[in-house]
């Protein structure tokens, strides 16, 4: 991303994103551990990855071209129907994910 101000986006993004795992999990699973979030860098995309226990999943890709913030159609790719948010926003896109990652677009 060409924002000097993208790293400091991101990390508030994905420090709210684990907040609302951990809020989840707190309120639904008391004793169990909740997952991480935690990145994995590509290409042009950032696989932001929820990591349990037990299994992984993708929680949702971050386009590094603008900050866009993408459902993922697998564990390789995003998504191509629509961005859901972008890190770059006032909220760091954060009302475009829930704890299990990005939500369905509205019609």
């Amino acid at each position: 991303m060409n924002d000097p101000n993208a790293q400091r986006h991101l990390d508030h993004f994905l420090i709210g994103a684990q907040q609302k795992v951990n809020e989840y999990h707190q309120k639904n699973f008391p004793t169990m551990t909740p997952p991480k979030i935690e990145t994995s860098a590509g290409g042009r995309y950032i696989r932001v990855i929820s990591e349990g226990k037990i299994d992984r999943s993708v929680y949702c890709f971050i386009d590094t071209t603008n900050g866009d913030i993408l459902k993922a159609a697998g564990w390789k790719a995003p998504a191509k129907n629509g961005v859901r948010g972008n890190i770059m926003a006032a909220d760091y896109g954060l009302s475009c994910v829930d704890h299990h990652g990005c939500i369905y677009l509205r019609g």
